[in-house]
Formats: C-alpha cells, structure tokens, sequence
C-alpha cells in the first residue's frame, strides 16, 4: 500500500508538471502566434514601403527625363534665339566679319576661361552690336558708342541697348552682364557704374580691348603701334593686352590667307582658319584642325541636335588645291 502510495504521489507530481508544460507551451504558442500577427504586419509594412519606394523611384526618373527633355528644348530654343539675333543683327547692319570673335577666342583660350565663360564671352562677341538698332543710322559708325567710356561722358548707349535686350531673353542675362559692363575700365575711369579692376567681369574686360584694338587698327597703325599705345594706358587689363600681343606676334609668324565657305562645303584636307562653333557657342573643332571624313560625319551628327554656324574659315592655298586651283 505504501508503494502504491508513493506511485500515485509520482504520477500526481508528473502530471501537475505536464499541466504545467502544457501552459508553458500554450503561453509560447501564443506568444509565437502574436509574433507571427506582428512579423506579418511588418512584412506589410515592408512590402508597401517598397512599393512606394519603387513608386518614388519611377517618379524621380520620370521627372529626370522631364527635366532633360527641358533643358534640351530650353538649349535649342536659345540657339534659335541666339542664331536669329546674329541673323537680323548682319542683316540690318552687315556683317562684322570674324576678327573680334576670333580674337575673344583666342583671349579666352590665352586666360583660361572656363566653358561657361567662354560661352558667354563668344555671344557677347557676335552680339556686342545690338544696340545700333536704336541709334541713327547717321551715327551707327562712331567709334564712341561702342566701347569708349567715361564716368563723366558715357557714351554706351550700344552697349547697354543691347544689354537690355538680351537680359528679357532666357539663358541670355549672363552675356548682357558682359555687354552692360564693357564700358567699364581697368582704372575704374569708366562707366556706367565705375567698376575697377577685378570687380569687371573678365569676359567685359576681353571684349573692350579687343574692339579698341580694332578701332586702332582701322585707323591704319601697326599691330605693334597699336599695342604699345594701349598698354601704355591704364584703361586696359594687363593681362589682356598680353594676350592681344602674344596673339599677333603668332599671327605675324603664321599669317596665311584665308577665305570663309559654307560649313557645308568643307571637304577633306582643308584646314580650319578659325574654330567651328555651335550657334550656341560651344567649340567643335579648335583653329588648326586638318579636316577629314571623319570630322564631317560628326559634324553631320552633331547637327541633329542642334544648328552649327553657317560660315568657317579656312585656309586658302589648301582650298585652293582641293578646288583644282579654281580660286
């Protein structure tokens, strides 16, 4: 009877703890139920999280094409800005000819100007003479309106003409920058706002003395003259005058006779005068390059995606030599 006792007083503990284990495991069921509700909440959670990531992704790309396909017809729509001013600025006013846009090229390249300045710089080149549309006909050629100025006299009535009407266009306000200031000098005797030295945009700077370099020059004085008497004057950047001197003693050594063709009519083994741009300013093939099929097939391509302009220069004896001495 004692045994059967203590065997009942076993199989009671036992079961007492199998009771016990029963809770135990139902208390971890139920926690690992509640953990599997949770983990699939959390799973929802991030299951919508990428989907809206995925979305934001989409739409992020979306409108990185939005935003490319905007500025390519922003670019193309100043390029026609840009080629329809120069159109009716030589139409109403002929031609300049290519001397002081080739001369800034040159500068910008002598100083190192960066592809933003450059760019803005060869627009200023092409367009300096804007204002003359709202200057008489009778006093278009008076040397004073184009770059000379003073504090006391400032005769810049072109300048600023034209600054004021680049400034109203898109991606213009850059180059009017340039032209509102190219009356301003290196001594601060200029105007309209006296600027000196550094605190003058570079590309002003540039542009300035080239056209006094010009005007000299049609007087009928040397280059040498010409630049002697012009850095001798405090009106000028240095630097500049520098450039200018270090240009046309490369000329003097190089000087070859050159024509300007139809871009189109380029044909292999012609050498370039003078860069080829884009209407929008950027440089396509440097002064120098001997052109080959390859630069026309490029040139082609290029094309599509924007206008190029329609003149280059080039050198004459080997024009002359693909045309079969026809010249």
């Amino acid at each position: 009877m004692q045994e059967i006792s203590e065997e009942r007083k076993k199989m009671k503990a036992l079961f007492g703890e199998l009771v016990e284990a029963k809770q135990a495991f139902g208390n971890l069921k139920e926690k690992h139920l509640r953990l599997l509700k949770h983990f699939g909440q959390v799973q929802a959670l991030l299951d919508n999280a990428l989907d809206r990531n995925r979305l934001l992704l989409e739409e992020r790309a979306s409108l990185q094409e939005e935003i490319r396909s905007f500025r390519k017809k922003r670019r193309i729509s100043i390029e026609n800005t840009l080629a329809l001013l120069v159109f009716l600025q030589d139409l109403h006013l002929g031609e300049a000819g290519s001397f002081v846009p080739d001369h800034c090229q040159a500068l910008a390249a002598t100083l190192e100007l960066d592809a933003g300045q450059n760019w803005r710089l060869h627009q200023a080149a092409r367009l300096y003479r804007l204002g003359l549309f709202h200057v008489p006909e009778v006093h278009r050629q008076r040397s004073d309106l184009c770059y000379k100025a003073t504090a006391e006299n400032c005769m810049v009535q072109v300048p600023l003409a034209s600054a004021r009407m680049l400034e109203q266009m898109d991606g213009l306000s850059g180059v009017a920058r340039i032209l509102r200031c190219m009356g301003e000098r290196w001594d601060g005797s200029g105007g309209p706002l006296c600027l000196k030295k550094k605190a003058i945009p570079l590309e002003s700077r540039i542009l300035s003395a080239v056209l006094a370099y010009k005007e000299m020059l049609q007087e009928g004085r040397s280059p040498e003259d010409v630049l002697l008497v012009l850095g001798s004057q405090a009106l000028w950047d240095p630097a500049v005058i520098e450039g200018l001197r270090v240009f046309a003693g490369d000329n003097n050594e190089q000087k070859r006779e050159s024509l300007r063709i139809r871009i189109w009519d380029l044909k292999p083994g012609m050498i370039l005068a003078a860069p080829v741009h884009a209407r929008a300013g950027a440089m396509l093939l440097p002064e120098g390059t001997a052109v080959t099929s390859r630069h026309l097939e490029w040139l082609a391509a290029y094309s599509g995606a924007g206008p190029l302009d329609d003149m280059v220069r080039v050198y004459k004896e080997e024009l002359q030599v693909i045309r079969g001495n026809l010249l």
